[in-house]
């Protein structure tokens, strides 16, 4: 069993490592000692004897020399100005900078793919593996032969102008056989995400095609149903165009509000149901208005007019 220390012993060991005991006992090495160290004297600071004899002790010190020794490690770690040269010049670029100070400093340079685009990158950032930006935008962009080749893979035909693709995010121009006479245009992207002409899209949501067609409603009740009326439809449009797609009671044309109204009522002049001059562009409000006095079904075009009348005359 070994002996255990004296008080001038444990006192001799503080003394070596340049620390003043605060005891004037000492008991067991399990007793925690009061010290201060000679160099920080402003604090208190406590041991185990054994710590001590372990390497331990001030924390003071032990913060100063790790900060000494990761200074020591970072100058021998920095790269030289030649290194940093030597860096650039492997990935083909031109440093511009005559000086390096540091890793987090960026420094300029050339690629020679873009010469006319000065860049900044850190050394780091270079060593992982980055580079110039315009180098890797060129990188992900389709050759033209490719962007033609997905238009024609979906049935259309791409308009080209001077054979430049910019990028997938760009819209172009482009011609779908079947609505050859409408502005068409879509990007790479949404191309192969799936998506394609917009006016097919409307096709195939109306009519037999629509995912609400009923298939089993007889064609008696849907001859009856404007919703499933072809010619209502034309009718309602040949009204917005003639109208420019606003309100002729209150002059609204802020869109997605608009109904086409039979002047002579649908229910009764089948004459006229589909007759373009027959109609009138009301917003939802002013259409409302409309029924509202002279109510639903069995209405004329004498109570149109007279109505017009009585609200451009309250304005």
């Amino acid at each position: 069993m070994p002996k255990r220390k004296t008080f001038d012993e444990v006192l001799a060991v503080f003394n070596e490592k340049g620390y003043d005991l605060l005891e004037r006992t000492y008991k067991n090495n399990k007793q925690t000692l009061r010290y201060k160290c000679r160099i920080h004297n402003d604090e208190e600071q406590f041991i185990r004897l054994n710590d001590l004899v372990m390497g331990h002790g001030c924390r003071f010190c032990g913060r100063e020399r790790s900060i000494e020794n990761l200074k020591a490690q970072a100058v021998m770690q920095r790269l030289t100005y030649r290194q940093v040269e030597y860096e650039f010049k492997k990935r083909g670029y031109v440093l511009l900078d005559k000086t390096y100070s540091g890793a987090k400093n960026k420094l300029s340079y050339l690629c020679p793919n873009h010469p006319d685009k000065i860049q900044k990158i850190r050394i780091n950032d270079l060593k992982r593996g980055s580079g110039c930006r315009y180098c890797v935008i060129d990188a992900r962009k389709l050759p033209f032969d490719e962007v033609r080749s997905l238009f024609k893979s979906k049935g259309y035909i791409l308009i080209e102008s001077g054979e430049e693709y910019i990028n997938s995010a760009t819209q172009m121009r482009y011609i779908c056989p079947n609505h050859e006479e409408k502005d068409t245009r879509i990007t790479t992207d949404s191309l192969r995400d799936g998506h394609g002409c917009w006016f097919c899209a409307i096709d195939k949501s109306r009519g037999k095609l629509s995912a609400h067609y009923n298939h089993d409603l007889p064609d008696e009740i849907r001859a009856k149903d404007r919703r499933y009326d072809d010619k209502i439809h034309a009718w309602r449009k040949g009204v917005y165009q003639r109208d420019n797609y606003t309100c002729i009671a209150c002059g609204d044309d802020s869109g997605g509000n608009l109904n086409a109204h039979h002047k002579d009522g649908f229910n009764w002049c089948i004459t006229h149901r589909y007759d373009v001059d027959n109609g009138a562009t009301l917003c939802e409000s002013c259409h409302r208005e409309f029924h509202n006095e002279y109510g639903y079904g069995d209405n004329t075009e004498q109570q149109f007019n007279e109505w017009i009348t009585q609200k451009e005359a309250s304005e």
